[in-house]
């Protein structure tokens, strides 16, 4: 251990880091809530390197004026539904050797091939705690990965960590029908643990993937137990389950193809094939030299198998909210620099109804960027936007990488 530390301190390392501001103003007064969101992220990161070895760390101060951050994590996983005001979003150790990288500790995995929805990837839980806004959280694990354009991966994941929900109160907790409540979240041991395998290949221009994953979903189902006469609890509670997914991307005439399907097999709850397909491309030069326009559209469904018929709601399920539905995202990047971008991102859900659509326009320089935008929620109030309908903003980023 002492030679493996001393390669890497003779080798060298690098730091940077990422100061971020979020504030959000709400058009419409809700009750028992507030009408402004702002919060402070302070994301530094280290990476240490030498020989075959490596080390990244990344640390995670957040400040909001909610009180969505609390405290800081206790414990070897963060099982509380608030976010830390100081954590580690990142942190692990990597040894790699030509075709062969393993690594140890808290890892973020991103397996997505397609936008936003995607049957593939089930390993990382979600801060849901605004609901647009949502980000993947990084988990304690082991993984392997051996091989190039032709590979295998596994991960191991020794402790389940729960996604977090939308804050009890807040803007973003949906509202009950009468006679229900929420209940406390019940979840599974701390020590279950969860593991994924996925392998791919690269073979005549296309990208190929299949994953087996075998553990909890990332999204919690909603289990409803009576707790009076006029009263039903609406407990929030994670489900062991298998998900065999296939995933498949190839550029055609300068346009990216991209699809994913995955089999759900829940214990106890429905069981159903989720399946979506997109198409993305980049136009240069539309209107002026160097400028950059780019289009992404793709629909989502799925195919219930075998269904339960339980009290559990799918518009909460955050995996199976995009139910016949298109999402898409366009970008118009009016110089090379990318200076001033205008860009739309949006979805509409055939079967609700409901949309969301989130115009923005982006100004950079250098490691400076400020993005201001609206979003605007509608639909019925039963579906899954249109019950977040009373949460239209303006919102407000900033950004600044060192």
């Amino acid at each position: 251990m002492i030679t493996a530390l001393q390669g890497i301190a003779a080798a060298g390392w690098k730091s940077g880091g990422k100061i971020e501001t979020f504030s959000a103003f709400y058009t419409q007064k809700k009750a028992g809530t507030d009408n402004q969101y702002n919060e402070v992220r302070f994301r530094p990161n280290i990476t240490v390197f030498g020989n075959d070895l490596l080390f990244y760390g990344e640390g995670d101060l957040r400040i909001d004026a909610l009180n969505y951050d609390r405290g800081y994590v206790d414990d070897v996983v963060d099982r509380d539904w608030n976010r830390k005001i100081f954590g580690i979003r990142e942190a692990y150790g990597e040894y790699s050797r030509k075709w062969l990288r393993l690594r140890a500790g808290k890892q973020v995995f991103d397996w997505s091939v397609t936008d936003t929805i995607s049957p593939s990837d089930n390993i990382a839980p979600r801060d849901y705690l605004d609901v647009v806004e949502w980000e993947r959280m990084g988990v304690l694990s082991i993984s392997a990965r051996l091989g190039y354009d032709s590979y295998m991966e596994f991960v191991y994941i020794p402790w389940f960590t729960p996604s977090k929900r939308p804050a009890e109160g807040g803007r973003w907790e949906r509202d009950l029908p009468p006679g229900m409540a929420y209940g406390e979240q019940d979840l599974p041991g701390r020590s279950h643990g969860q593991f994924v395998f996925r392998a791919g290949t690269v073979t005549a221009g296309f990208d190929i993937g299949v994953s087996f994953y075998s553990g909890y979903s990332y999204s919690p189902f909603y289990r409803t137990e009576p707790l009076s006469a006029a009263l039903l609890q609406f407990t929030p509670c994670y489900k062991e389950e298998t998900v065999y997914a296939f995933s498949l991307a190839k550029e055609v005439y300068g346009y990216n193809i991209r699809a994913e399907a995955g089999y759900f097999d829940q214990t106890g709850e429905d069981r159903f094939i989720q399946y979506v397909a997109g198409v993305d491309r980049e136009w240069a030069g539309i209107l002026r030299e160097g400028d950059a326009f780019y289009v992404l559209l793709q629909y989502s469904n799925e195919i219930k198998t075998y269904s339960s018929r339980s009290l559990s709601s799918d518009m909460i399920d955050f995996r199976r909210v995009f139910n016949n539905a298109v999402t898409g995202r366009i970008t118009y990047a009016f110089d090379s620099q990318r200076r001033w971008t205008l860009k739309v991102k949006g979805s509409y859900n055939f079967s609700g109804g409901d949309s969301l659509l989130e115009p923005a326009l982006v100004w950079r320089k250098d490691r400076f960027e400020i993005e201001g935008g609206v979003d605007v929620l509608s639909g019925p109030a039963n579906s899954f936007w249109g019950g977040y309908g009373d949460n239209d903003r303006i919102f407000l980023k900033m950004n600044i990488k060192y």
